[in-house]
């Protein structure tokens, strides 16, 4: 039988929640294309300004005008802010629940003092 410390047995634990973690993250982020990701910023920046009348729009109107292209209902700006918005909550709720399935498991990990406690930190 091998036995080892339970530092070590820490280690290892903190490992695998660390890769189960992005394993579920990479999953969600296949979701949407890393440049689509990059850019919400600026789309909720330009959002903010369309809702609060403080600005010009460059990208959003840009990406309206390509989504319209052909389009036999044309989208507005309003709808397409929803939709921005609501794939970015969408994406921030799903961030939010795995980071904090992460921190509640490490914490659990850490404040381990038995391996029978440690064995019960599982993704």
């Amino acid at each position: 039988m091998i036995s080892i410390s339970l530092a070590s047995a820490r280690d290892l634990v903190l490992s695998r929640v660390n890769s189960a973690y992005q394993v579920e993250f990479s999953a969600l982020e296949q979701q949407y294309p890393r440049a689509e990701r990059e850019g919400w910023t600026l789309q909720l920046r330009e959002a903010d300004a369309y809702e609060a009348g403080s600005g010009p729009t460059p990208c959003l109107s840009a990406m309206l005008a390509q989504r319209n292209e052909g389009a036999e209902v044309p989208e507005t700006m309003p709808e397409l802010i929803g939709k921005i918005r609501g794939k970015s909550d969408a994406y921030a709720t799903l961030y939010g629940a795995l980071t904090g399935k992460r921190h509640r498991l490490e914490r659990a990990a850490l404040a381990a003092e038995t391996p029978e406690q440690l064995a019960l930190v599982v993704w």
